[in-house]
Formats: C-alpha cells, structure tokens, sequence
C-alpha cells in the first residue's frame, strides 16, 4: 500500500465527499494513515465537511409578497403594451406570463434557487479544472533533448487541446 500525499488526499475528497467509509476501502485505510499524522489533511476534511454542511443547510429565501406582485405587474403590462403582430406573438406573451406565475410558486423558487447553485458550481469547478497551457517551451524546457518523448507529449497535448483527447 503506497503512502497518500495532500494532493492525492484533497482530489478523494472531491471525488468521494467527506464520508471517508464511502470511500474505496484502500484509499480509506491510506487516508485514514494520513489523517493521522498530518494536521493539513485534517483541516481539509474539516474545511470540506463544512463546505458540505453549508450545501446541505442551503435554503432559498421565499419571494416577498410585493415582489411577486411586482414580476406579475411588469409581465401584465409587457403583454398589454406588446403589438398585437398575430395570434401566435399574444400566446407567446400569455404563456411567458402565466410562467412567470408558476415561477413565483412556493416550490418552484427553492427548485431554481437549488439549480441555480448547482450551475454555479458546475461552472467554477469547470474553470478551476481547465488547468493551465503549457507552451512548446516549456515543454521543451521539461524534456529537454529526449525528441520523441517531446513529439509525443506535444501531439498528446495538442490533441487535448482540440478536444480529442482522453
């Protein structure tokens, strides 16, 4: 069994969450050996265990009555102000409309509030796992003179790049 590093530890637990017995059981016992010895470990378990407390306890706030009202108003006078071009231009305003008031149901705002986060995350994980472009020199630089392995490394990357790539 290999030793874990910091690294190894906090992509784990975002991959498995903080429940380390969810875990697979060898990366269970080599984190377990880990949190043992290393107070940084330990504060990342904390800090994502709050992380998803915080998640977990995420409410969104009811919509005031007034601002219901408000949203209502504005799509009312939208629809009564719009030209009337054809049938099909008034239905359009009536069923954005009558959306906008299933929108501000009870159920529906904590729903969008939820996917809304959700997407948010979605979006900052994405960038956060872009990671960064490595140029021809410093590739060059990291392999210095053995050509091939640069070749290769270079058509991998390039493949990436484009999309290709695993």
């Amino acid at each position: 069994m290999s030793k874990m590093e910091l690294a190894e530890f906090s992509d784990l637990l975002e991959r498995h969450g903080s429940l380390l017995a969810d875990w697979p059981e060898e990366d269970f016992a080599r984190a377990s050996i880990l949190l043992d010895k290393s107070e940084a470990a330990r504060s990342l378990l904390q800090e994502t265990v709050a992380f998803e407390e915080a998640l977990d306890s995420f409410t969104a706030p009811e919509p005031s009555a007034a601002l219901r009202g408000r949203i209502l108003q504005e799509a009312d006078r939208a629809l009564r102000a719009a030209p009337a071009r054809s049938i099909a231009s008034g239905s359009l305003m009536l069923i954005i409309g009558k959306g906008l008031n299933r929108l501000m149901q009870p159920v529906a705002v904590p729903a969008l509030a939820t996917w809304l986060l959700v997407a948010a995350l979605g979006v900052a994980s994405g960038v956060a796992l872009s990671g960064p472009q490595v140029s021809e020199d410093q590739m060059l630089a990291y392999y210095g003179s053995d050509t091939e392995l640069w070749v290769d490394a270079l058509a991998i990357d390039t493949q990436i790049q484009n999309g290709s790539g695993s």
